[in-house]
């Protein structure tokens, strides 16, 4: 199975480094910190000043797939915006917890370098994490080259937390 997760592992940096070359994400661009948005081995920096987009023309793209999401129009899942398969990736069960720490951190830098950001509790296991990155890549959405789309998993009720209330970040912040 090693062997299987190397691979893998391998396949999404590729992506990782084929989208940073198409267009850095928006949140590294703005210079906003994010454990995610280190550039990937292979991406020379130089490139961000090759075909950039006029500030004003990439104001006018943001409002415009914001208005897209807005209209309803997240026609395609993850899935297909990273050119991958959901049967790519192994059961949770099938996984050792590295390996399963490994997907996650993988899952979490291509979700950023497509401009998705996530809020996760920092107590939650990944063993809990990662069947919830799975199947929230199953469900359609929009890409963002403008801007970036936030994913929350939590209603921040902690009674109904999916993580589970031992992990629920929002607890400590209910009043």
């Amino acid at each position: 199975m090693q062997k299987y997760i190397d691979y893998l592992l391998q396949d999404i940096e590729k992506r990782i480094v084929e989208q940073w070359r198409k267009c850095p994400p928006h949140f590294y661009k703005a210079g906003f910190p994010d454990p995610y948005l280190v550039p990937p081995k292979g991406y020379d920096q130089a490139e961000e000043f090759q075909g950039v987009i006029q500030e004003s023309n990439h104001f006018v793209e943001s409002i415009r797939e914001a208005d897209n999401w807005l209209e309803g129009n997240a026609s395609q899942s993850m899935f297909h915006h990273f050119d991958m398969s959901p049967e790519l990736f192994p059961p949770p069960d099938r996984l050792n917890r590295t390996q399963t720490d490994d997907l996650v951190v993988a899952l979490l830098r291509l979700w950023a370098a497509f401009n998705y950001s996530v809020s996760l509790p920092e107590k939650a296991p990944n063993t809990i994490i990662y069947p919830m990155l799975l199947k929230r890549m199953l469900e359609n959405t929009i890409l963002f080259k403008n801007g970036h789309f936030g994913i929350e998993f939590c209603d921040y009720e902690p009674k109904n937390c999916p993580f589970g209330i031992e992990y629920c970040s929002c607890k400590e912040k209910d009043v």
